[in-house]
């Protein structure tokens, strides 16, 4: 008799996940590392004029993959207390080039049908990353307020690169490590 085997998707995630960091490079990748578990987001979306349009509460996870070497975080959109629904958002994938700490980022929207790859690393006290959507829109990704148990993550977009407005703004509380 022929043992069952697991679902081919069930292969691939577990292939994709790691337990930590790459050992050679943990120094370099802590920078997003140190935001692996799952954190509560308050999430609000503003107009190019600063007027809110949207207020939600969202979910955000970051875990180890591909030996340790990348982090992938996954957004969710959990609803409100009277309508509790889990909706994913988006993906990144995360990426440091050990030799010179850079981070390259690919963003899949696929909800919004937005992709967004960007760079950058640590600026100071925070972490700032800038590119531009398949349409020209420039996006810089900042992290600020970092601490063990909470971040700002504020998302701003131009699109002559010299004028930038907020677009985004999630305050983050660690739910779990």
């Amino acid at each position: 008799m022929r043992a069952e085997q697991p679902a081919a998707g069930s292969l691939i995630l577990d292939d994709l996940r790691a337990d930590g960091p790459y050992p050679a490079w943990k120094d370099q990748l802590m920078l997003f590392g140190q935001f692996a578990g799952t954190w509560d987001l308050d999430v609000e979306y503003y107009d190019a004029a600063g007027q809110r349009t949207y207020q939600g509460h969202w979910e955000w996870s970051f875990a180890w993959i591909l030996g340790g070497r990348a982090i992938q975080d996954v957004i969710v959109d959990v609803g409100t207390a009277d309508a509790p629904q889990r909706v994913p958002g988006g993906t990144t994938l995360r990426y440091c080039n050990p030799a010179t700490g850079r981070w390259t980022i690919y963003y899949l929207g696929a909800v919004a049908g937005i992709t967004v790859q960007l760079q950058g690393g640590q600026a100071g006290p925070t972490i700032v990353l800038e590119g531009a959507e398949a349409d020209g829109t420039l996006n810089r990704w900042t992290f600020s307020d970092i601490l063990p148990g909470s971040f700002t993550w504020t998302g701003h977009e131009s699109r002559t690169g010299t004028s930038w407005w907020r677009n985004q703004r999630m305050l983050a509380t660690r739910i779990r490590s």
